[in-house]
C-alpha cells in the first residue's frame, strides 16, 4: 500500500495529539468522533495487525495493515498521519459502497 496518497481531517488533528497509532484508534471512540477502532494480532501472519470496527458493541469491518507501517508510526509522526488516513478512509469507503 502507498501511504502517501491518503489524507483525512480526522487523521490530521488526532495524530497531532497522540503518539501512537493505538492511541489515536482509541480516541475516536471515546471522542465520539466515530465506532469503536480496536487494533488486534493477525490470526495467521505475523507480518500484519487487524483493525476492527465495532458499532454498539458488534464487529462491523476489519482491514489488515502491515506490522511494519504500525511500528514506523510510532517514531514518525508523518506515517502516523498517513497510516491513520488509510484506515479512517478505508472504513469510509466500504460505508459509502
Amino acid at each position: 500500500m502507498n501511504l502517501a496518497n491518503y489524507s483525512n481531517d480526522q487523521a490530521l488533528i488526532l495524530f497531532n495529539l497522540y503518539s501512537s497509532l493505538e492511541q489515536c484508534l482509541d480516541a475516536i471512540g471515546h471522542l465520539h468522533l466515530g465506532p469503536k477502532l480496536v487494533l488486534t494480532d493477525h490470526d495467521v501472519s505475523k507480518d500484519h495487525m487487524i483493525v476492527q470496527r465495532f458499532q454498539a458493541g458488534v464487529l462491523t469491518q476489519e482491514i489488515q495493515v502491515r506490522k511494519q507501517d504500525i511500528e514506523l508510526s510510532s517514531s514518525n509522526p508523518m506515517t502516523r498521519y498517513q497510516l491513520l488516513s488509510y484506515i479512517l478512509n478505508q472504513f469510509k469507503a466500504d460505508q459509502t459502497a
